[in-house]
């Protein structure tokens, strides 16, 4: 089942003027669908103001449903191999 996305317009976004229509569409759009910015379109100062006023509304949606915040992901510190740590001291002058 298609789901329907709506529009910056429908969703009661005002689109800056200073940005171009399309892009900003475009990138409301990308960032509703969830995907990442990787190609070189998606650079532009346009598209990313879309993409961030996506974001900015899917978490007004959310907060409106009572999901404040979705869990933090976990971080994990991870070491490269088992190269020798080199401790790199710092010479003392005695003058």
């Amino acid at each position: 089942m298609p789901y329907h996305y709506p529009t910056p317009c429908e969703a009661g976004v005002d689109i800056p003027p200073q940005v171009r229509e399309q892009l900003f569409n475009a990138g409301f759009r990308h960032g509703l669908e969830g995907g990442s910015l990787e190609q070189t379109d998606c650079l532009r100062f346009s598209f990313r103001m879309g993409v961030r006023a996506a974001k900015l509304y899917l978490r007004r949606v959310r907060r409106s449903q009572g999901i404040i915040e979705f869990p933090q992901r976990w971080k994990f510190r991870i070491r490269a191999g088992s190269y020798p740590i080199r401790e790199y001291k710092r010479a003392v002058s005695s003058h």
